[in-house]
Order: structure tokens, then C-alpha cells, then sequence
């Protein structure tokens, strides 16, 4: 039976990370060993993969926060805000929900993915770093990927 708070990932490399310890450990860890052995036909995960395909450590923390398992991550992507965080993101970097609704107006969106867009934004109760959105907006505002990540992390911290 799945517990995240007790699991193992395997990684295309091989190497497992562990949720018990949130850590990485060898094929011969006695807990593995242990865990291997707890129940029949028991294998680890395969790593998360973003939607690129990659294997992402932000993927890994929104698995497990799902469960109420936290990892630190250095990764924005791996902390959803809410719309308090959001906002709170938008006012520290001189912005608004108005604001980005004119820069949604300004994208090259057809009428369609523009209404899509401004649902999304108005109506989110979170909001992912890696939503291409997100992006769109930051290189509109010429603002840098550094500096969009380092008030992310500022701000999914409030509460």
C-alpha cells in the first residue's frame, strides 16, 4: 500500500531517493531492503517527470505535497501559490491582476486562448511557475527568469 511518507522513487539513472529520509540512498539500505521485502511484488516509483519529460525534482515535491509530504526545493516550480500568494507577488513587483489582464490583451492570442488565459488568471485557486502563461507574461514584462523565481520563493512562504 502507498505511503508518501515512506515511499522510493527510482530514477532512468538507477539511484533511488527515499521519502522517509528525503534523501537519496543505495540499492543495498537496510530500510530498502525492508521495504522491498514488506509486501509482495513491491517496487519504487519511477521518478516524476514534468511535462517536458524530464525527471523534476519540483514534479517529486507536487506528488508528495499532494499528500501532505513537504520537501524543501531550491526549484519555484516546485511550490504552487495561491491567489493570496499571487497577488501578494504581483503588489511586490508593481503589478495587478488588471495589469496582467492588459498583458493577456496584448498576447497574440486568438479570441479563444485570450479567454481561456483571462479565466485562468482570474479564476486559478493555484498558480504554477511552469504554466507557459507564466512565462509569456514575465518576457512581456522584460522581467528576468532570476528575478520572477526569487520573488516566487519570497512569496510562497506567506501565509
Amino acid at each position: 500500500m502507498f505511503n508518501p511518507n515512506d515511499w522510493y522513487w527510482r530514477r532512468q539513472d538507477g539511484s533511488l531517493y527515499a521519502s522517509a529520509r528525503l534523501a537519496d540512498v543505495d540499492e543495498n539500505d537496510e530500510a530498502y531492503i525492508a521495504w522491498l521485502a514488506a509486501e509482495a511484488d513491491r517496487l519504487p516509483t519511477p521518478y516524476p517527470r514534468d511535462e517536458a519529460g524530464d525527471e523534476s525534482d519540483a514534479e517529486l515535491a507536487r506528488v508528495l505535497s499532494a499528500h501532505g509530504v513537504s520537501i524543501a526545493s531550491a526549484d519555484p516550480r516546485a511550490y504552487p501559490l495561491n491567489r493570496f500568494q499571487f497577488e501578494a507577488l504581483l503588489l511586490v513587483k508593481g503589478l495587478s491582476i488588471a495589469g496582467i489582464e492588459a498583458v493577456i490583451d496584448a498576447l497574440p492570442f486568438d479570441d479563444f486562448d485570450k479567454a481561456v488565459a483571462l479565466s485562468r488568471l482570474r479564476n486559478a485557486v493555484t498558480y504554477n511557475r511552469d504554466h507557459p502563461l507564466v512565462d509569456m507574461v514575465r518576457e512581456h514584462l522584460e522581467m528576468s527568469v532570476a528575478e520572477l523565481d526569487q520573488a516566487w520563493m519570497q512569496a510562497k512562504d506567506l501565509r
